[in-house]
């Protein structure tokens, strides 16, 4: 048995033709083991920025339409990385991912396996901040206001629910430049609530895929 490794896919990332492939290759050279996988919400979030620039709209309620919105950059995903992975896992719902995050015992593949995780199936308004499979000790509250928990943060969260102690942030941008972790959060390429999570033993790594 050994413990998953968390990945996000940065929703920029969507519109590129290849991602699928890419990642395909990248979990071929990894070691044997669960990989669990959250999608960020690319334009898709940013539009909604935009209105919220434009009308000064409800910040909490805005938060929940944008993790909503998660739900449907999940379901392309899904469908993209079907045809590189036609045996693709998913969890699409709550109840799916608590039977996941239940136990906590993850038997390990032969090889890397990757597990694609919808956002709202283990954060969502009906169960936060009372998520099912929370550590006590590892769980930070996550901001509803100002637009400042990203998916980078979601992933960061997901892998303290299933006691994952390493977490992959794949962007679109080059990362190489950035000796440590702050420095990329400096720069703005990583959000500043992974500090926190990190502080609590989770390894967080940023790759250009």
């Amino acid at each position: 048995m050994s413990l998953p490794t968390v990945l996000k896919i940065g929703g920029s990332m969507l519109s590129q033709v290849d991602w699928p492939s890419r990642l395909d290759l990248w979990l071929q050279k990894q070691p044997a083991g669960l990989y669990f996988t959250i999608v960020g919400g690319g334009q898709a979030i940013d539009a909604m920025r935009d209105l919220d620039a434009v009308h000064s709209l409800d910040q909490a309620a805005m938060h929940w339409r944008c993790i909503d919105l998660l739900g449907a950059t999940f379901e392309i995903a899904a469908e993209l990385l079907e045809r590189v992975l036609p045996n693709l896992k998913t969890v699409r719902t709550s109840a799916s991912f608590r039977s996941i995050a239940s136990s906590g015992n993850y038997q390990t593949p032969e090889r890397a396996e990757l597990v694609l995780v919808n956002v709202p199936a283990f954060y969502n308004i009906e169960s936060y901040p009372h998520a099912p499979g929370t550590m006590l000790g590892r769980e930070i509250l996550l901001p509803e206001i100002g637009w400042q928990t990203t998916s980078d943060t979601l992933a960061m969260y997901l892998a303290s629910l299933i006691q994952s102690n390493r977490c992959v942030l794949f962007k679109s941008c080059s990362v190489e430049s950035y000796a440590t972790l702050e420095d990329a959060v400096a720069a703005g390429v990583a959000d500043s609530q992974v500090l926190q999570y990190a502080a609590l033993g989770i390894r967080c790594e940023l790759i250009t895929l």
